[in-house]
């Protein structure tokens, strides 16, 4: 009878010592299936914000550079104003100075501020307002230019 509790006994050693192991398995289980998708979705938001933040890197440097070609621009236009502005004061002082006798030697200088004008992109009609000539003087003197 005594075997028999001592089997009895184990046996029940070995039953306790099974649930605590399979709890313990069970716990591990499960934390691992918890911690596992929590780990894919950290990766996955990690990913994401490693493209955005290229996309944003790539995305700087086409702004800089359409500012860099912006200030050229400006830059260009600047002078094209104040070449324009030289332009208008010729031209002022050339019709201030409008005098019968020196027709000729004002007609050349004329002729020099419509090609200026005309090198700048300026249309007919605006060379013929700021000239104080006809637009088919103008046409003329820029066909005869060409030549």
């Amino acid at each position: 009878m005594f075997t028999g509790v001592i089997i009895s006994i184990l046996a029940v050693l070995l039953i306790i010592f099974f649930l605590v192991y399979k709890k313990q398995m069970i716990n591990k289980m499960f934390s691992l299936n918890v911690s596992a998708p929590a780990n894919e979705f950290t990766q996955q938001l990690e990913q994401t914000a490693d493209l955005i933040i290229k996309r944003l890197e790539n995305e700087a440097v086409q702004l800089e550079l359409l500012l860099e070609e912006a200030e050229t621009k400006i830059v260009m236009l600047n002078r094209q104003i104040e070449h324009a502005n030289k332009i208008i004061a010729q031209l002022s002082e050339l019709q201030a100075d409008s005098r019968p006798v020196d027709k000729e030697p004002v007609n050349i200088e004329k002729h020099r501020l419509i090609i200026a004008m005309a090198e700048q992109g300026y249309s007919v009609t605006e060379m013929a307002k700021l000239a104080g000539v006809g637009k088919g003087e103008i046409m003329l003197l820029l066909q005869l230019n060409k030549k």
